[in-house]
């Protein structure tokens, strides 16, 4: 089966890659901007418990990688900008209401450390996706 490439989508992938490399090193330095305003402004190194840590790491760690994937996959910038913003607002109030409701007040610097996890996977896997992956694919 043939993948059709979207109306607004160039037919030739490599006309795509500056904007993918350009957008891999944006969050990159969005990662490095945000994690001392995480680390040293807020409670993040007040973690009630190891288990908790653990949790939050491993857990923001495969939601970066999925969110990376799938945003690439996705590819939001060439949708509609009023579906892709609402969409955005609708699933950051879904994820904040459950967030309250399940996770303990006690627990909030652990939702601190997986924000500053899935900010570093994310960029992490871009990255890797953009340049190291195509480096190792193409030695020359």
């Amino acid at each position: 089966m043939t993948e059709l490439p979207w109306p607004d989508e160039p037919a030739d992938k490599s006309a795509d890659e500056p904007d993918e490399r350009a957008r891999a090193i944006q969050d990159l330095l969005f990662a490095v901007a945000f994690t001392p305003l995480l680390l040293f402004v807020s409670p993040v190194r007040d973690v009630p418990s190891a288990e908790a840590a653990l949790i939050a790491v491993c857990s923001g760690v495969v939601a970066g990688v999925a969110a990376s994937l799938l945003t690439d996959r996705l590819a939001l910038e060439r949708r509609d900008g009023l579906a892709t913003t609402l969409a955005a607002v609708v699933g950051v109030v879904v994820l904040a209401t459950s967030l309250w409701v399940v996770v303990p007040v006690a627990h909030t610097p652990t939702l601190l450390l997986f924000v500053l996890v899935i900010l570093w996977a994310s960029a992490l896997t871009a990255a890797t996706r953009v340049f190291v992956l195509p480096a190792i694919a193409d030695p020359s």
